[in-house]
């Protein structure tokens, strides 16, 4: 990632450009492009405009990568262009950086914050490239009650990782964590699952640099250990089609396939004693009302649920769900823990009343942090450290839970999350870069 492309306002400034193009266009073209230019202006408008309302942002050194579906395209594309039009003026960044990796050099540039002075036919092929990504549509959701069901050893190990795909350096410390969980299990079944989100939209050349190149079980690997990913809100962005056409046309991921070898978002791992769901909580249609902020599950996943619980019940198996949106969140330094938008309570019910879950992983927030039992669920950890720290600030909990806050100065350290399986129990460690073992439980809770 370059540093530039994760600032706010430089961002923000490059989404209007590009608006005030598309208009122009739009009023000397009309409709001759089927709509296109005008749909991409209003995009950028309202994106533009509803951040700008808000008037907040990352705080000072933070990368900012908005939950938007037009300013993350615009992340990717400005990103795209610098490589392609201006690759003189990058120069590798410090090794003290967490997420970029490159910065902009200030040479040769009045204002290094704007191409336009150089290059005039940077707005241009920006836009245009803006319009492209908009307006590619979304990738076909495969609806069925009988998705790809793999086999869990009785004694396994399942690495959680989450919103990890920036290609940083804090990355990399998660990836040779999980690495050397992988190594060190023994005579265990290993199964390695991305909980999601691939910075900035999850395109092919993102999906290759940030995700496939450093995923920690390596090519030919892939009869000896696992791997599965789930789709977060910033895939969607790119309509999915960098991970279902790259990703999961990966050797690696070939447990996410069809019987007719269609890739497929969900997902089953089961052994006598549990079964894992992952889950797509990224597809369905109603996201565009909180931008990616919150999770739906699109049918028919409710019912492939409510009927695999139902069924567990009877023979005394558990349930694990994964997900990558979150059932409950924290908003704020002392408030309490509420049920996200978004319509996963509803979905769900059914399976909350054929018998509940057992336990509940998912990431999306940047934080690592576990809830007080729930009737409904009885064990829940957030795990979305994975890459982006957050600033240290103070523990969000209420009586039954604990949040990592521990690091440098200033951010938190990224982690990620180690199940180990023997027969009935698990044994959950969270680990994170520079303190090793920070937290553990053991499921099922009493």
């Amino acid at each position: 990632m370059i540093n530039r492309v994760l600032e706010r306002e430089f961002v923000l400034k490059e989404a209007e450009k590009m608006r005030d193009e598309l208009a122009r266009r739009a009023e000397e073209e009309g409709a001759g492009d089927e709509g296109r230019t005008e749909y991409a202006r209003d995009a950028l408008g309202r994106a533009v405009e509803a951040e700008r309302a808000t008037g907040s942002g990352a705080g000072e050194g933070e990368a900012w990568l908005p939950r938007d579906a037009a300013l993350s395209v615009v992340q990717t594309v400005v990103e795209e262009q610098i490589r392609k039009r201006h690759p003189e003026r990058l120069v590798d960044g410090s090794e003290d950086w967490i997420v970029a990796t490159q910065e902009v050099s200030d040479a040769d540039s009045e204002d290094s914050n704007d191409f336009t002075g150089t290059d005039p036919g940077w707005v241009t092929e920006t836009a245009k490239a803006v319009i492209a990504r908009l307006w590619q549509g979304t990738h076909k959701f495969l609806e069925t009650e009988t998705p790809p069901a793999a086999k869990l050893g009785d004694r396994a190990r399942v690495i959680l990782i989450s919103d990890w795909a920036t290609g940083g350096v804090a990355a990399e410390a998660v990836a040779d964590i999980a690495r050397a969980e992988i190594e060190s299990a023994d005579d265990r079944d290993v199964h390695l699952v991305h909980l999601g989100d691939i910075y900035y939209t999850g395109d092919e050349e993102e999906v290759h640099k940030r995700f496939l190149d450093p995923w920690p079980v390596k090519p030919g690997e892939e009869d000896r250990y696992r791997s599965w990913a789930l789709i977060g809100n910033h895939e969607m962005y790119s309509g999915a089609h960098g991970y279902y056409k790259t990703l999961l046309a990966d050797p690696r991921f070939a447990g996410q396939r069809t019987e007719e070898g269609e890739p497929i978002s969900y997902f089953s791992l089961s052994n006598r004693h549990w079964q894992i769901l992952g889950t797509d909580t990224a597809s369905d249609d109603h996201r565009g009302l909180f931008i990616g902020h919150s999770g739906f599950l699109r049918d028919p996943q409710g019912t492939w649920i409510a009927g695999r619980v139902s069924a567990a019940r009877e023979t005394g198996q558990r349930t694990m769900l994964l997900s990558h949106h979150d059932y409950l969140t924290v908003e704020d330094e002392g408030s309490k823990a509420r049920l996200s938008r978004g319509n996963l309570s509803e979905k769900l019910a059914p399976a909350f009343q054929a018998g509940g879950i057992d336990a509940w992983f998912w990431g999306h927030d940047h934080v690592c942090k576990t809830f007080a039992r729930r009737p409904e669920v009885r064990y829940s950890a957030c795990v979305g450290h994975g890459a982006i720290p957050k600033a240290k600030g103070k523990p969000r909990t209420e009586p039954g839970e604990w949040e990592f806050v521990e690091g440098g100065s200033q951010w938190r350290w990224c982690g990620l999350a180690v199940l180990d399986f023997a027969d009935e129990r698990v044994d959950v460690r969270y680990l994170a870069n520079s303190v090793g073992q920070h937290g553990s439980d053991v499921l099922p809770v009493p």
